[in-house]
């Protein structure tokens, strides 16, 4: 999980540089093509079962479905927002989200140590994002990270089920078959091409690193952990990539750094502490 986190949060960065080729569609079809191609030799090798039960299929459906909006989303908004930016708000606020969902979801309270974890995470991305500055200048690019966020948390509901319908990892790779193809009738082939005359070895670089090792490495590995410590469990590991996506997003592209990435991402770290520790209870 914490290899998968800081992978994240560099995909930010690299996800900035792929979505000055093309449409958020045609970047996102190419990453799940990709993904799909990159995860076929790594069911293989770890032979994992294939095929998924039949009750499983729904699934993979609504999976599919909020992970092709999740990267439309999150394209769109980092598109007009920095790279450091989307990172810290969107993988910030996912958690709270997730632990809400979680708790209608089960009906289950979470513990007053669970709050004081999703409150210390909620003042870490206050700090990264220095809202007491910003928040008079919130763009359109805001609300479709903000889309992005609430789309994310509903799909680690979904994925945390994988394990009862089979591997997660072949669920994963059906999963971003099935995206490809919900993605393919919104983009032409004429502009698919363009994406792809247009791409020079940085490109592919960034398309390689954010399909390869990002989605079919780090993100298969997150739909793994949730299916094995539950959807909110799994997204509080979230609260750790903010300040490598700030970070990479300063190595990568330059975007200048504050006190404020330093004292966040530490108090996001902290956060995680938290809500990872053992109950004594």
């Amino acid at each position: 999980m914490v290899a998968s986190m800081l992978c994240w949060g560099i995909s930010w960065p690299s996800a900035k540089v792929l979505s000055t080729y093309g449409s958020a569609e045609g970047i996102a079809l190419l990453r799940f093509a990709c993904t799909f191609i990159s995860l076929v030799p790594i069911v293989l090798l770890m032979k994992e079962p294939v095929l998924v039960k039949r009750q499983g299929l729904s699934y993979i459906f609504l999976a599919g479905l909020c992970l092709s909006f999740y990267s439309f989303f999150f394209l769109k908004g980092i598109r007009v927002n920095k790279a450091g930016f989307g990172g810290v708000l969107v993988t910030t606020l996912n958690p709270m989200l997730a632990a809400l969902i979680t708790m209608l979801v089960s009906k289950k309270w979470i513990t007053g140590r669970q709050w004081m974890g999703l409150g210390i995470g909620l003042v870490a991305g206050i700090i990264l994002l220095r809202l007491w500055d910003n928040w008079q200048s919130m763009d359109v690019g805001v609300f479709w990270l903000l889309l992005a966020t609430g789309i994310w948390a509903l799909l680690s509901r979904f994925t945390s089920m994988s394990s009862h319908f089979g591997s997660p990892i072949a669920f994963s790779a059906w999963m971003y078959l099935l995206c490809t193809f919900l993605l393919a009738p919104f983009i032409t082939w004429h502009e698919l091409n363009q994406i792809l005359v247009k791409g020079d070895f940085f490109f592919w670089l960034n398309l390689i690193f954010s399909s390869s090792i990002t989605t079919a490495g780090a993100t298969t590995f997150f739909f793994y952990a949730t299916s094995k410590i539950g959807a909110s469990a799994a997204s509080n590991y979230m609260f750790m990539v903010p300040l490598s996506a700030s970070l990479g997003a300063f190595m990568l592209l330059g975007e200048t750094q504050a006190w404020n990435t330093i004292v966040g991402g530490f108090v996001g770290l902290l956060a995680v502490y938290i809500l990872q520790k053992p109950s004594t209870q």
